[in-house]
């Protein structure tokens, strides 16, 4: 992997990890959840993240279902296209989630991720950002691990 590819790799997992805070400072108070920023002054800094997001998860097989159905989150936004976008959403965090869940060393973020699903029944936004939180977390391990096996 070129320092290019590597570098904005890093750019999106951090974006990821503080998208919540960007999303509130450009989208103003805590909305149901993620995808309601579609309709305030934060949708550029939505669609821009989750594309970035999207893209370099397609950029792997492993990873290029869950990359998939986040574009259909993106491009069928939740309140008219609420059945394609909710399911491709849940499906996006399950998949994601069983695949670090069959990952050697970092399995334990998967189990993390698949204990925060019942706050679904509780806060659809706070579990999207744990769960968000975490995948962003995982990758950025991953890539992080691969940095030191290349150096070392």
């Amino acid at each position: 992997m070129s320092k290019l590819a590597f570098n904005v790799r890093i750019l999106i997992c951090i974006l990821t990890i503080i998208f919540p805070i960007l999303l509130w400072a450009f989208g103003g108070s805590e909305p149901d959840s993620y995808s309601q920023y579609y309709y305030t002054n934060a949708a550029p800094v939505f669609v821009f993240v989750l594309l970035g997001v999207s893209f370099k998860m397609m950029s792997t097989p492993k990873w290029f279902i869950p990359g998939a159905l986040l574009l259909l989150v993106i491009f069928f936004p939740c309140n008219e296209y609420r059945l394609i976008h909710n399911f491709s959403a849940i499906l996006f965090y399950l998949i994601s989630s069983l695949i670090i869940c069959r990952d050697k060393r970092l399995y334990v973020i998967g189990w993390i991720m698949i204990a925060a699903s019942p706050l679904y029944f509780n806060s659809l936004y706070w579990a999207e950002v744990i769960e968000t939180t975490f995948l962003a977390m995982f990758h950025l391990l991953y890539l992080l691990r691969i940095s030191k096996a290349q150096k070392g």
